[in-house]
């Protein structure tokens, strides 16, 4: 983030040797406390799991606590202490009949400290999931943590993969573009393929 505002400095300033300092460092940190969620958009074979091992273990290393979910069981078993999204949040099973659901989780069970202690959640393959999903996690978190901000101020990063032609897809089309849920998003795209042998590597555009 400190270095995506000082490339934005050089260009507008025109002036690339501009060099990074506190003030630029300190609003890099003001962004990310502002943001609600990051979403990780990219096409198969670009490192996503790759990409969310490495974040789970960055904070997992420096004694932090981070909640890794996914929306079905094989996504699940690719990253470190993951489990499916309905499994761990406790989700509903009738999500679609529901107007406005919540997971079943009580403030003094240990799963709610967990996700009210998490640096960071991540929610692999969440497209596969119902848009409500989304929703029941953001209103169990604001309670959880009593914030009124979005995800209750959580950081929450979203690995997606949309297929062609998402727009005739109603489920997956409304699952990004919730209206319910705040448009305060950090998008990443990872724009390579990685080989198996890793002769390639993956960008972040």
């Amino acid at each position: 983030m400190s270095e995506d505002i000082l490339h934005q400095i050089r260009i507008t300033s025109r002036n690339h040797d501009v060099e990074m300092n506190e003030e630029k460092h300190n609003r890099a940190l003001l962004l990310i406390e502002d943001m609600c969620y990051l979403m990780c958009d990219a096409p198969g074979g670009t490192g996503k799991t790759f990409l969310m091992s490495v974040v789970l273990a960055t904070v997992r290393v420096r004694s932090n606590i981070a909640a890794a979910v996914a929306s079905f069981g094989i996504a699940a078993t690719l990253l470190e202490g993951c489990r499916t999204a309905h499994s761990a949040l406790k989700l509903p099973l009738n999500l679609q009949t529901i107007e406005e659901p919540t997971c079943n989780i009580t403030k003094n069970s240990a799963m709610a400290k967990v996700l009210s202690a998490s640096k960071i959640i991540i929610w692999d393959e969440c497209t596969m999931a119902h848009k409500r999903a989304l929703e029941a996690l953001n209103r169990t978190l604001k309670d959880l943590r009593n914030d009124s901000r979005c995800f209750g101020g959580a950081m929450i990063l979203l690995s997606v993969r949309f297929p062609p032609n998402t727009a005739s897809n109603s489920k997956i089309y409304g699952c990004r573009r919730n209206k319910r849920l705040p448009q305060i998003v950090q998008s990443m795209a990872l724009c390579e393929e990685t080989a198996a042998d890793n002769k390639h590597e993956s960008c972040i555009a």
